[in-house]
This record gives C-alpha cells, sequence and structure tokens, in this order.
C-alpha cells in the first residue's frame, strides 16, 4: 500500500488511523486526523449555516435542532453553523437534542418536543439528516401536527427518498463526487511528490421543497 484516503468521521475512528499518519502518504476525508494531512470534506458548518438562513428567511426566529452524535466532526459542524448564523440574526435556539442519524431518535426528539415547555414558541426544526428529520415528522403527524403548517423541517444530505416524504423535504445536499474526487487529486499529488495541499471545503446546496413556509402563514389551530 502506497497511500490511503481515509473516512474516518468519529473522534474514535480518527484515533484508530492516527498511527498511520507519518508512515505512508493520507489525506483525510470528512474527519480530521492531524494539522499535518490534507482534508477534504464537505462544508458541513456551511451546510448548518444554510439551513439557520433558509429559515430566517421564512421567517423563523425559534427552531430547535435534533443534531448528529456528539462524537462525529460533521454533525457538531453542522450545529456549530445553524447556532452561530442564529446567533448573528439574534434568533434564540429552540431546545435541542442529540440523535444518532436514525428515524428512531429523531422520533424520539419529535415526541419529547411536544412534551416540552417551549413548544408553542418553536415554529421550526432543523434535523441535521434525512433520516432523523423522517421519524420527526412521523411523531408529529402521529399527534396530528401538520408540516408545514404548524411547523416547518428541514433535514440533510438529501438522501434520494427525501423528495418522496410527505411534504417533501427541505435540506442540504452534499457534494460527495466533489469530495472524493477532490480527495484522490490530492493523494495523487502527495505519491508524486507533490507539497501538501491546502484543506479543501466543498460547498453543500439548499434543496428547497414544501416542508418549510413562512412563518407568518402556519395554523396555529393545528399544535397538536
Amino acid at each position: 500500500m502506497e497511500g490511503l484516503a481515509v473516512i474516518a468521521p468519529t473522534d474514535g475512528q480518527a484515533e484508530m488511523v492516527a498511527g498511520l499518519v507519518g508512515q505512508l502518504p493520507v489525506v483525510a476525508v470528512e474527519g480530521r486526523l492531524a494539522d499535518e494531512v490534507p482534508f477534504v470534506s464537505s462544508d458541513n458548518e456551511a451546510g448548518g449555516r444554510m439551513v439557520a438562513d433558509h429559515l430566517l428567511e421564512h421567517g423563523h426566529r425559534v427552531i430547535a435542532h435534533v443534531s448528529g452524535p456528539e462524537d462525529w466532526g460533521e454533525a457538531r459542524q453542522r450545529s456549530a453553523g445553524w447556532a452561530r448564523r442564529l446567533d448573528e440574526a439574534g434568533a434564540e435556539p429552540g431546545p435541542r437534542w442529540a440523535g444518532d442519524w436514525g428515524p428512531g431518535s429523531g422520533y424520539r426528539a419529535g415526541q419529547e418536543l411536544l412534551a416540552h415547555p417551549r413548544w408553542p414558541e418553536v415554529t421550526a426544526v432543523f434535523a441535521a439528516n434525512d433520516s432523523m428529520a423522517l421519524g420527526l415528522m412521523a411523531a408529529l403527524h402521529q399527534r396530528r401536527v401538520e408540516v408545514p403548517q404548524r411547523v416547518s423541517v428541514m433535514g440533510y444530505d438529501n438522501t434520494p427518498e427525501s423528495g418522496w416524504f410527505f411534504p417533501a423535504l427541505s435540506t442540504v445536499e452534499q457534494q460527495f463526487d466533489a469530495v472524493g474526487a477532490a480527495a484522490v487529486e490530492r493523494l495523487v499529488a502527495l505519491l508524486e511528490g507533490g507539497a501538501e495541499s491546502e484543506d479543501l471545503l466543498v460547498p453543500p446546496r439548499l434543496v428547497s421543497r414544501s416542508s418549510v413556509a413562512r412563518e407568518g402563514s402556519r395554523s396555529l389551530d393545528s399544535a397538536g
């Protein structure tokens, strides 16, 4: 083996492969290994800001959040971008939960949100991936809480099925093809003796669908 592109998104995985650094050329993909290791990733912090911007533009000021697992750098970056943008806008984060990327954790967060003292204030929810958004929307539907009439929901990843949710899910798309191509280019450059490249963060893309509505148009009668 002459070189390696390492996908280690969790803190534990990064620690497991840290010993490879210095032994052969390494490019880190979607999870940082060390300062000296070239890093290529989707810009998750920018994606979190995109979500916040989209919801703020639709008049939402109290936005709940279901994050990914706390030991995932991607989850922390999405949450950080979202929170910083809300702070800049003088908006207030709503209740927060840490999920596990699966729909079950989104469902549980939805149940707890509906019982939360701040639920009447919340007008939108950002779930850090589409699977958790699906579970969240199922919990809301079970209680006859309408999306987006009562509360808007955004996901992340633009999975193939997200456009078939009911309502179709507004989300953020990561450009994985561009991330993969850039990682290979950097690894080849290292193998050919080139200088280590700077980090590359590939900008994501907002996908606006029908799960987000303007806050002033929501129906308080469907509060659940």
